[in-house]
């Protein structure tokens, strides 16, 4: 998510329709928010959050449970790369 998209008031809109939520660096983008932040404020809003080093250790961490859907927000330059490993 970039810096002045208001993370705040962006996560906490999310309370009681995500189990988890795994934040990951935005590859290449120097205005993006760190992971870590993005946890604090997750964790702030009631939200369980973990922190991912690279968006395919994200995705190795939920591949590695039962089936569920994934969902990839905040950022329209994380969907590309994400697509881009595709």
């Amino acid at each position: 998510m970039q810096k002045h998209k208001h993370p705040e008031l962006f996560i906490k809109q999310f309370k009681g329709i995500f189990k988890k939520i795994i934040t990951v660096k935005i590859p290449d983008e120097i205005n993006s928010c760190k992971p870590q932040q993005l946890k604090q404020i997750a964790n702030r809003s009631g939200i369980k959050c973990d922190v991912a080093p690279s968006i395919e250790s994200a995705i190795k961490l939920l591949s590695n449970k039962k089936p569920k859907v994934i969902t990839s927000f905040g950022s329209l330059y994380l969907i590309g790369k994400i697509l881009s490993l595709n």
